[in-house]
């Protein structure tokens, strides 16, 4: 399974938190987190490329 997710790499929104705790419910082992693009931790509004893989 791949899912590439634009949200923010920092957690900052409620948005990220969830795709984030709701992938790792369903998926809790070898699943794997790349951001794929340059972002700013402080920009609270900063969105980028996030890809999720599972890897069995």
């Amino acid at each position: 399974m791949v899912a590439n997710i634009i949200t923010s790499a920092a957690f900052q929104n409620s948005f990220s938190r969830r795709i984030e705790n709701t992938l790792r419910a369903v998926f809790p082992v070898y699943l794997d987190r790349k951001v794929l693009q340059a972002y700013n931790t402080y920009d609270k509004e900063s969105l980028v490329n996030i890809e999720y893989i599972l890897q069995p």
